[in-house]
C-alpha cells in the first residue's frame, strides 16, 4: 500500500489499496465509512492527532481520504469489515472533545437527508408557505400532479388538505372521487399543466462561466438589457421598479394588483402571469396601433386580458379564449369588476377550435390585434390558421409570448440543449418558420420571456 502524506496540515490524507491479491483472489470484503464530526478541535493538537490516526489506521488497513482542521474532521474511508469496530474505538477523544458542558451544534433546525428531515435542533428556521407562521414541517402537495415541496403548518395543512394552493386542493378533491383507472387516464392528459418551470437565473459571475452554462441561463423573467449597460446596471429589481413607476398607470391598476395577489395565493402556476411591465407594454401597443378589435388566445387568470382591455378606446372590444374552465371562471370575477367590463367577452374553448369557428364565419370582421399566449407546441398552427383564414387585419399586429422560453430556445438553436426539450425545439422551429415566411415581417424582442411581433407585408 502507498501512503501519500499531506503537504500541509489542512490538506487531505490519501491512501489507496488494491482489493485483489497478486494471485487474483479477492481479499476480505471492505466497508465504506463516511465520517463527519464537526466539533471544534484545538489547532495545536492537530499534528499529534494526525500522526496518531496515520499510525493506528495503517494497522487497520484503512484507505481513502481524511480532512483535519480546527473545525472538525471529515473523511471517506474504506477498510476491512472486521476492523470497523476497531476504527470506531481509535479516536474516542475526537467524539468527546468537549466533555465539559453540552456540545454546541454548528447547525440549527432540520437537515436534509435524502429528502427527509433529520432534526438537529428544535429551532424553527422557516415559515409556513401559506400563513407565514414559524414552521419546520416539510410536505409535498397532496395534488400528485403538482407535488410541490413546501413548508406547511398543521393548521394550514388541515384547511388546505396538505395542498399548496386552493387550486391544488380542488384538484385533489376532484381526483379523490375518481376510480383508480379514471385517475390514471386523467393524469395522462392533465399532468403537463401542473409541471413546475425550469429554474433559471442570470448569474452575477457571468464572466467566469462557460458558454454552455451561460446558454442554459440566458433568461430572466424581467428585462434583457443591453450588453453595454450590463457593466453599469447590477440590480434588475431596482431597474424594473424604476421603469414600472415611470410608465403610465392603467385605469384598472388596483384591480390588476389584486388579481396578481389572488393568483399567487390560489393558483400553483402563478408564474404563468405576464410581468407587470409587460402588461403595460401590451396596453401601450393597443393604444399605439389604435386597435378596435382584439383577440387573445390563452387567458389564464385574466391579467393580460385586463391589460389589453385597458388600452382600448371606448368603442373597442376584446375576446379572450382559454380551454381551462376553472381559471376562466376566476378571471370572469375580475372582468366583471373592471372599468372595461362591457368590452370584454370570455370564451371557454380550445384556441384552435375557436379560431376554426371564426374562419367558418364569413361575416366575421378581422382583428386589429391578436395576442397568443397558449400551448407553445401549437404556435405554428395558430400562426398559419390566422393568416390562412385572414383573421388579422392587413394592418393589424400579431404578438406571440414566450418565444425565447427561459433562454432554452437560444440554447437549443446553438446546440446547448437536448432534443428532448420539446417546447424549446418547437419554439426554435416556429421562430425560424416565421423568419422565413415571405408574407410577413417580424421582430423577436428579448424582453421578459421573449415577444415576437408580426405584421403582414404591405402589397
Amino acid at each position: 500500500m502507498l501512503l501519500r502524506r499531506l503537504q500541509s496540515l489542512r490538506g487531505p490524507v490519501r491512501r489507496w489499496v488494491s482489493t485483489q491479491q497478486r494471485g487474483g483472489g479477492l481479499v476480505e470484503p471492505h466497508q465504506y465509512v463516511s465520517l463527519h464530526n464537526y466539533v471544534p478541535l484545538e489547532e495545536r493538537e492537530l499534528p499529534r492527532l494526525r500522526r496518531g490516526l496515520l499510525g493506528s489506521w495503517k494497522a487497520l488497513g484503512v484507505s481513502g481520504r481524511i480532512y483535519l482542521s480546527s473545525e472538525g474532521i471529515n473523511g471517506q474511508l474504506i477498510l476491512p469489515v472486521s476492523n470497523v469496530a476497531a476504527l470506531s474505538m481509535s479516536f474516542p477523544h475526537i467524539l468527546n472533545v468537549r466533555e465539559e458542558g453540552e456540545e454546541v451544534s454548528l447547525c440549527k433546525g432540520k437537515n436534509l437527508v435524502f429528502d427527509q428531515r433529520e432534526e438537529v435542533t428544535e429551532d424553527f428556521m422557516g415559515r409556513c408557505f401559506q400563513c407565514s407562521e414559524p414552521c419546520n414541517h416539510h410536505t409535498n402537495c397532496s395534488n400528485v400532479m403538482c407535488g410541490g415541496l413546501i413548508l406547511q403548518c398543521s393548521s394550514c395543512a388541515s384547511i388546505r388538505l396538505n395542498c399548496c394552493s386552493e387550486a391544488c386542493k380542488q384538484e385533489f378533491i376532484k381526483m379523490k372521487a375518481m376510480t383508480t383507472h379514471h385517475q390514471k387516464e386523467y393524469r395522462k392528459h392533465q399532468t403537463t399543466q401542473w409541471m413546475s418551470p425550469i429554474p433559471n437565473a442570470l448569474s452575477k459571475h457571468v464572466s467566469k462561466r462557460s458558454a454552455a452554462s451561460l446558454a442554459r441561463n440566458l433568461h430572466t423573467r424581467h428585462y434583457t438589457i443591453s450588453r453595454t449597460l450590463m457593466k453599469s446596471i447590477d440590480n434588475s429589481a431596482l431597474q424594473n421598479d424604476y421603469v414600472y413607476n415611470h410608465s403610465s398607470v392603467l385605469s384598472d391598476d388596483a384591480l390588476l394588483q389584486q388579481l396578481r395577489e389572488d393568483t399567487a395565493r390560489n393558483w400553483p402556476k402563478a408564474e404563468q402571469l405576464i410581468d407587470e411591465m409587460q402588461g403595460k407594454f401590451l396596453s401601450f401597443l393597443v393604444q399605439t396601433t389604435r386597435a378596435q378589435r382584439i383577440l387573445e388566445i390563452g387567458c389564464f387568470t385574466g391579467y393580460s386580458a385586463l391589460c389589453l382591455a385597458n388600452g382600448l378606446s371606448p368603442g373597442g372590444s376584446l375576446v379572450t379564449c382559454d380551454i381551462d374552465a376553472d381559471t376562466m371562471q376566476f378571471a370572469q370575477k375580475f372582468f366583471d369588476k373592471s372599468s372595461h367590463s362591457s368590452q370584454i367577452t370570455a370564451i371557454n374553448q380550445d384556441g384552435l377550435e375557436y379560431l376554426s369557428s371564426l374562419g367558418s364565419n364569413a361575416d366575421q370582421p378581422p382583428f386589429d390585434f391578436i395576442f397568443v399566449d397558449a400551448n407553445k407546441r401549437k404556435y405554428r398552427e395558430y400562426y398559419d390558421w390566422i393568416f390562412e383564414q385572414k383573421l388579422l387585419h392587413p394592418s393589424g399586429l400579431l404578438v406571440f409570448d414566450n418565444t425565447l422560453f427561459r433562454g432554452r430556445v437560444a440554447a437549443y438553436a446553438n446546440g446547448f440543449a437536448s432534443n428532448k426539450e420539446r417546447i424549446a425545439r418547437g419554439l426554435a422551429e416556429f421562430n425560424s418558420y416565421v423568419d422565413q415566411d415571405p408574407r410577413t415581417t417580424q421582430v423577436v424582442m428579448s424582453l421578459w420571456d421573449g415577444l415576437t411581433l408580426v405584421r403582414l407585408l404591405q402589397q
